[in-house]
């Protein structure tokens, strides 16, 4: 059989031999009626979708991150004259690791089982410059791990690295431009524009007005003034400019400096080629901006931080990550803030593991987390969750949102991952609608996924169903609750915990099966089981609904429901209106 990997048509060529797909990600809404999907073809089945084995590989990627680190540790002490400990590179380099290992595992382990499987004859490849989609920083992996044109890439790079399958390189001259594909990336050339120039010498001058400060906030609230009203409760100085984020700085890859890292992480084959390909992919900003980003955060960075306090920014902003390495090897703390779904509630997730591992301390949104961590998590009432009530409207929508998971995994997690549990969801949601009795769907609103990774949600369901309403995103969650009457939780999110956490009426839908609870969760999802709010059957839910629509009120404010919900949120969408006192008193107690 002749394989395909990857959705982009132009590699797939008619041959003699039936055509093998290496997953559920080839095949998307745009390319349905290929003629090629009318002979008789094949669709390789996903090794993740044995839970078993994903739990068992996420055990192994888990302990290969901290032998990489530990190499790199040494690799880069070696090199830059350093004596760091694994912490501070783990900070910098951990959850770009932790993505990338599972990226590189996933797209092996796909090749390894297709030519265990099958007989196959061909398969077409690209050649590549040594620096071609080399990433700047972690922005551009989120932003190429879904895409065609990377993973047809990485498909190249591990095929002719390793030889695991026959295969032929692609006589076509690429006409890829690759300053698009990186989007801005690319195309940085010192600062980026005058006024991040101007920014820079500004907060440069500027820093011994935060010479005292001893507690810095990073993307913890939803802008600069909530964060500097919070630093005044704390009695510190507030921050009146920003400071460096994505995009700032531009470095050149150095193939002479990539050939000193050695890496020796073990004799399988997976490990060999890993050999191989880290030196050759570790981002840019990461290695050779390694020295000058270190610099540029001394310039522009507050001093004497004693208390780093923060959310995403600690793996979406490399320069802040760098200046948290450098001062946590000094004797600072390091508090991470949950801020989002999925954080304690399920089995395992990357994000939670690389965070508790870096920490000082963890502020969740009650959950206490495994026995090995719960001497760092402090349970604090949730930033994002709060009490501010939302009055549902009686014959209002019924309010819903797609949940539309890249078609190319790119981390290893225990819920529906890769095209084919994309596509198992969106089965299980189209089931629902397909059982409601037209006037119920007709006042279905469903907001669609903030990104697009090729699944093309809103096509498929605008197909199928002419008659639901599919909402833009020109308004907010809390504009569209407020014309609503019921919202549905089609997945595990931080969205239904906000319709819980204010007490608005809510269904929740998803397969546990599939989204895998952690032991501490799986008693308050059967509370909400048992009060009829969380279904895994499309026939139930659908029921359900047609039996509550009439009085949605009646039906929410039921007794045994309300203290289902009071525990559930008590547990993981803690919320209370003074809770700056309760973290001032936290954030007090540490620094």
């Amino acid at each position: 059989m002749f394989l395909i990997k990857t959705a982009l048509t132009r590699y797939w060529q008619e041959q003699e031999e039936d055509p093998l797909f290496l997953g559920q990600w080839c095949l998307n809404f745009e390319n349905r009626e290929h003629a090629l999907l009318s002979k008789k073809h094949a669709i390789l089945d996903y090794h993740w979708d044995d839970k078993k084995k994903l739990e068992r590989d996420y055990c192994y990627l888990n302990k290969l991150t901290q032998k990489v680190l530990e190499q790199l540790r040494d690799n880069l002490n070696s090199m830059k004259g350093n004596q760091y400990p694994v912490r501070h590179y783990e900070i910098i380099f951990g959850f770009w690791l932790r993505m990338y290992l599972s990226v590189i595992f996933d797209r092996y382990a796909c090749l390894m089982l297709a030519s265990q499987r099958y007989k196959i004859s061909g398969t077409l490849i690209s050649t590549y410059r040594e620096d071609e989609f080399i990433a700047d920083n972690i922005y551009y992996l989120f932003d190429q791990y879904p895409s065609d044109e990377y993973n047809h890439y990485l498909y190249s790079k591990i095929i002719s690295m390793t030889d695991i399958l026959p295969y032929q390189v692609s006589n076509e001259q690429k006409k890829i431009d690759i300053a698009q594909v990186k989007n801005s990336f690319a195309k940085r050339a010192g600062f980026r524009s005058n006024a991040l120039f101007w920014k820079f010498l500004i907060k440069k001058y500027l820093r011994f007005l935060h010479k005292k400060n001893r507690v810095f906030l990073s993307s913890l609230l939803k802008d600069t003034k909530e964060e500097n009203d919070f630093l005044l409760k704390m009695k510190e100085r507030p921050f009146f400019f920003g400071f460096p984020s994505k995009g700032f700085l531009h470095f050149q890859y150095d193939s002479s400096l990539r050939k000193k890292l050695i890496f020796d992480l073990g004799e399988g084959d997976f490990e060999k080629l890993l050999n191989k390909l880290l030196p050759m992919q570790l981002p840019i900003n990461y290695l050779e901006g390694y020295d000058k980003t270190g610099v540029l955060c001394r310039e522009v960075y507050p001093e004497n931080i004693k208390v780093f306090v923060a959310s995403s920014a600690i793996y979406s902003n490399e320069y802040f990550a760098r200046f948290v390495a450098d001062k946590v090897c000094d004797g600072a703390k390091l508090i991470c803030s949950q801020y989002g779904g999925g954080y304690g509630v399920l089995k395992y997730t990357a994000f939670q593991d690389y965070e508790l591992s870096i920490c000082d301390h963890y502020f969740s949104w009650g959950w206490c987390g495994q026995e090995k961590d719960r001497h760092k998590i402090i349970p604090n009432p949730s930033i994002l969750i709060n009490k501010e009530k939302i009055t549902p409207q009686v014959n209002g929508y019924i309010l819903s949102a797609l949940f539309e998971q890249p078609r190319y995994s790119y981390e290893i997690l225990s819920f529906p991952i890769s095209a084919s549990g994309g596509k198992r969801s969106f089965r299980l949601l189209s089931d629902f609608l397909s059982l409601l009795p037209a006037s119920i769907r007709n006042r279905m609103l469903i907001r669609p996924p903030l990104y697009n990774f090729g699944q093309n949600q809103r096509g498929m369901l605008q197909e199928q169903f002419p008659d639901i309403a599919l909402c833009e995103n020109k308004k907010s969650f809390r504009e569209r609750l407020s014309e609503s009457c019921l919202f549905i939780g089609t997945y595990n999110s931080t969205a239904f915990l906000e319709t819980l956490g204010m007490n608005y009426p809510t269904l929740v839908f998803f397969n546990t099966k599939e989204w895998e609870l952690s032991e501490e969760a799986i008693p308050y999802f059967d509370l909400l089981t048992d009060a009829g709010i969380l279904y895994a059957d499309p026939m139930e839910i659908a029921q359900e609904l047609s039996r509550i629509i009439e009085d949605v009120s009646l039906w929410w404010n039921h007794e045994k429901r309300q203290v289902a919900v009071a525990a559930f949120i008590e547990k993981f969408a803690k919320n209370d209106e003074k809770w700056k006192d309760t973290w001032v008193k936290a954030i007090s107690a540490i620094g």
